[in-house]
């Protein structure tokens, strides 16, 4: 056997020497795996939803008080009073010679002829709005020695409200209360798509009554109905 010279030791135990150190670093890169220290990238999400809200409503009063008087005939006239008539020479409170105690004045205050009726959309989409009434002139008013008379009109109450208001099939000047369209369980058609913004979103709807002088004596009431629909069901 050849003896081993101290330069083959030197040189063996070098390349243990480079083998030891591989395999420790091997094990050390397996270790940093098994104990959590390699980085691994996750996501979360947060998310909310709006959902659509039809809603119409009546904002302000809901109801409108001409108020307790009687019809003063003298020369056959009825007594004529609404909400967009303007108070006249006779007297403070009337808007015909006729119209005798009823009132000036309603809620707060404000002038009667000023107090309109105000359907506001608010909900958060367009609004097509119907009105449908209970009774028409004959049944409200009643009264025969003059025709009586229940009309309403439809404006807006703030600058384009409405999308089609006073268009051809819409409310145009004073319409009469009927028994054909206005009241049904449809009722007529005031407004096409009403918006939601809130500087936008209302219209007014003004009521004006002739009252023969023969009609009953008691209290007078009609019900009026605000009806919404969107484009996809009406």
């Amino acid at each position: 056997m050849t003896d081993i010279t101290n330069k083959t030791l030197a040189i063996f135990l070098m390349a243990a020497m480079i083998v030891s150190l591989g395999s420790l670093f091997i094990v050390q890169n397996n270790a940093n795996l098994l104990t959590g220290r390699a980085s691994s990238n996750q996501s979360a999400l947060t998310n909310f939803s709006i959902s659509s809200l039809l809603s119409i409503q009546f904002a302000g009063g809901t109801t409108i008080q001409f108020g307790t008087g009687y019809v003063n005939d003298t020369g056959g006239a009825p007594c004529q009073i609404g909400t967009n008539q303007t108070i006249d020479a006779c007297g403070a409170g009337t808007v015909n010679c006729s119209c005798i105690g009823f009132n000036a004045t309603a809620t707060a205050g404000q002038r009667i002829q000023d107090w309109n009726l105000t359907i506001e959309n608010n909900g958060n989409i367009l609004a097509n709005v119907s009105l449908n009434f209970s009774k028409n002139a004959s049944l409200f008013i009643n009264g025969s020695l003059t025709a009586p008379s229940f009309k309403y009109n439809v404006t807006q109450n703030e600058s384009a409200s409405c999308g089609a208001l006073n268009a051809t099939g819409y409310v145009t000047g004073m319409k009469e209360v009927n028994t054909t369209d206005d009241v049904t369980i449809g009722g007529t058609r005031i407004c096409q798509r009403l918006n939601t913004t809130d500087t936008n979103d209302s219209i007014k709807v003004a009521l004006w009554l002739s009252i023969p002088k023969d009609v009953p004596t008691g209290v007078h009431t009609t019900a009026i109905y605000a009806i919404g629909c969107d484009d996809g069901s009406c």
